[in-house]
This record gives C-alpha cells, structure tokens and sequence, in this order.
C-alpha cells in the first residue's frame, strides 16, 4: 500500500490521476476535484455617509477560490453581521452616523466548503475604517450681533 502527497492544487480545480500498480500491466484513470478554497477579500471597499447612515458599498473578490455563500462584516469589534447574501454588494448601517465618530469594518468573503465548512477571507485584508470631523459652523459677526441691540 502506498500513497502520494501532492500540494500546490488550486481550489475548485478538477485533476486527472494515472495509477499503476507495480508489477502489473494495469493502469486506472482517477478524476478529482479539490474543494473549494479560502478566497481573496473583497475589492473596491467603500464607506459614505448617504443622508443620516452609512452604506460601506464593495466588489466581488478577484480570487474567490469557489462560489461566494455570504459576505461577513463587523463594525466596531462587534459581533459580526453574517448573513450578507453573495448578491448583495452593500450594506446600510441601521443606526444614524454621529459627526466625529470613527467606525472601523472589517469585511470578509466566505465559502462553504463541500463539507459546509466555511472559509472566509483574512479580515485585515477587508478593512477600512470612515471618519468625518464635526461640521464647523462659520463664527458670526460681532457687529451684526450687536446691531440688534
């Protein structure tokens, strides 16, 4: 009995196999496919303020490594929001944004695997992090204030 370790397959990748048994004139044809594999972070990760909240808005990976299941995003260190659907490329926070708070995301791609595992992307490769400085009203005019007395 024998056996062969073979690395650097690329996920979802279906190889062919010629077995041959020493001492025997028999060859056997194997075809295997490699399960899916832990893809790339998302691209083009974008976070603007639209009206009163954020939208943190994002592309596909380049890599995938298989058929993305979901898009997993945590804000702030807090738990995760993990059932982002594979088509849906954004996501509205529900809170309004408060002037000079900075929010940090970290947005993973994930896979599950034929065993339904998942595998998701590194999330410091999915980070961004948004920040808008309090509005600064312009000073009025002191004459103007005092005319008014």
């Amino acid at each position: 009995m024998g056996s062969a370790f073979i690395n650097a397959l690329q996920p979802n990748t279906l190889y062919s196999f010629n077995l041959t048994c020493v001492g025997t004139d028999k060859t056997v044809t194997l075809n295997i496919r490699t399960d899916f594999g832990r893809p790339l972070a998302p691209q083009n990760i974008t976070v603007r303020l639209n009206s009163k909240r954020l939208r943190i808005a994002w592309s596909s990976p380049f890599l995938p490594a298989g058929p993305i299941s979901n898009y997993k995003l945590t804000i702030d260190q807090q738990s995760p929001i993990e059932n982002i659907s594979n088509s849906q490329l954004s996501y509205d926070m529900t809170e309004d944004y408060v002037f000079g708070q900075k929010h940090e995301f970290f947005l993973e791609a994930c896979n599950k695997n034929r065993k339904n595992y998942s595998l998701c992307s590194n999330p410091t490769y999915g980070r961004t992090i948004f920040f808008m400085p309090m509005p600064i009203t312009p000073a009025q005019n002191t004459n103007d204030i005092l005319k008014r007395f």
